[in-house]
């Protein structure tokens, strides 16, 4: 047995608390009397709490050395129901034997790629109950260079549902335990996450044949298809917020420089932590089950790297699939700019092109103006494009912007001309309007010398 890493005493008294903590709280969790796997069970200890809290508990290790010590330590005489074991690798599980649930804490992290042992498991019971070190709170690279020692690596909380799920697996409740001498609570965020999963359904749902891209443009993007499950929705990871509460079901984030977002790496974490499957550039830097880098030497052998916009990018992965048969472009314009979008439309048409030689559907919308020219040559426009028409570029704007900004100037010279005549007319009222009250003065037999004297009698 490895020193350091097992808890290793023949009576329970000598285990640590978190850990005695955590099967005590999963024999309550259960029926009476379930069949329960404990896989990575070490020297036996958790199997023996399951065992005399009235389940039948097999536990499985892959070190031998261990396995005996759990047998003469905490084992059942054989023939008696209670705890049993043998050994099992989490590297490459196999079938095991049928049960109730499966209790695996404190195990995943130590497998480098535990994603067999996680689906080996949910064929073999409906129940998982399951812990990892929390990555939030215990960092696995502890400071630069410096790992936690026989761990491949820690999870949060979004990483490690996103493993559940991709093995069978749906979270039903969030638990946890803040230190080590904590008992379980309910979603605790603590050093140690642990999930009660169930077992998704035993015939896994069809792949979506269709596929909804959806970019930023609101003249389409709202209209997306999220609560229509036939589709996948594929959408820009720097829009992830636009699509809150919605349905999604891959995030693309292709851009190896994310510092237009502030801090790249708690950008690149929030992202991750969505749970949800993405596609990133070579150099993201998180890696997770759940994420995959782009496949660009496959992509480009379609065309060559014609991948100048996101949305290409979503095409190019699209292609790979030979099960896709429908594709819908929302909000994806690439129409007000003369820049940027000159070099993004063209290689966008030449994908959709692709697509519809490939024998997908390709829909747009009628809102968004991409596959939408004005202009045909030879017909209708009498041979030539007509400047003005949609979609604007944007020279157009600006045009329209320094005329627009012309006339201004000229209502402000009128202005200030009115102005002046106004300031003439104003003076010329109010000396009319002195001489009138020196006149009336005058007529009522004063005697006026200059008009402040002006006093008016009735």
């Amino acid at each position: 047995m490895i020193p350091g890493e097992r808890q290793v005493a023949p009576t329970l008294d000598g285990i640590r608390a978190d850990h005695t903590a955590r099967y005590r709280w999963a024999a309550r969790q259960l029926p009476a009397g379930r069949k329960v796997i404990d896989f990575a069970t070490g020297c036996g200890y958790g199997s023996r709490i399951l065992a005399d809290a009235g389940h039948a508990a097999l536990g499985f290790d892959i070190d031998a050395e261990a396995i005996e010590y759990a047998k003469k330590h905490y084992g059942s005489k054989p023939g008696e129901r209670g705890a049993h074991f043998g050994i099992a690798d989490g590297n490459s599980p196999g079938e095991l034997l049928p049960a109730d649930a499966a209790v695996c804490f404190e195990t995943i992290e130590h497998i480098e790629d535990p994603r067999p042992l996680l689906k080996a498991l949910a064929k073999s019971a409906p129940l998982l109950l399951a812990s990892v070190p929390n990555e939030d709170v215990v960092h696995w690279e502890r400071s630069p260079g410096v790992k936690t020692r026989f761990h491949f690596r820690h999870y949060t909380k979004g990483e490690f549902d996103a493993l559940l799920r991709e093995c069978g697996w749906i979270v039903s409740e969030w638990w946890g335990q803040d230190g080590t001498e904590s008992d379980v609570e309910r979603d605790i965020a603590g050093r140690t996450l642990i999930a009660v999963c169930k077992r998704a359904e035993a015939s896994p749902a069809v792949r979506p044949t269709k596929i909804a891209i959806v970019g930023g443009a609101p003249s389409s993007a709202h209209l997306a298809p999220y609560d229509d499950a036939s589709y996948e929705i594929w959408v820009h990871g720097n829009q992830i917020d636009r699509h809150a509460g919605k349905r999604v079901t891959r995030i693309f984030e292709i851009h190896d420089d994310l510092s237009e977002h502030g801090d790249p790496l708690k950008y690149a974490q929030m992202l991750v932590d969505k749970g949800i499957p993405m596609v990133v550039g070579e150099l993201f830097p998180i890696k997770a089950a759940h994420v995959e880098v782009y496949p660009f030497e496959a992509v480009n052998r379609f065309m060559g790297e014609h991948l100048t916009s996101t949305p290409a990018y979503m095409m190019g992965y699209a292609m790979l699939r030979s099960d896709v048969k429908e594709i819908m472009i929302y909000g994806c314009d690439m129409a007000v700019d003369d820049h940027e979008y000159f070099y993004q439309r063209p290689v966008m048409y030449a994908w959709i092109g692709l697509a519809i030689g490939r024998g997908i559907k390709i829909g747009i919308p009628r809102a968004s103006s991409l596959f939408k020219d004005p202009y045909v040559e030879g017909r209708k426009s009498g041979g030539k494009p007509k400047l003005g028409l949609g979609p604007f570029r944007e020279s157009e704007f600006k045009l329209l912007h320094t005329k627009h900004g012309a006339k201004m100037a000229e209502i402000q010279d009128q202005i200030a001309k009115l102005q002046l005549t106004y300031a003439a007319h104003n003076g010329c009222q109010q000396t009319y309007e002195k001489l009138g009250s020196a006149a009336r003065a005058i007529e009522s037999g004063q005697h006026i010398e200059t008009l402040t004297q002006t006093t008016v009698v009735i």
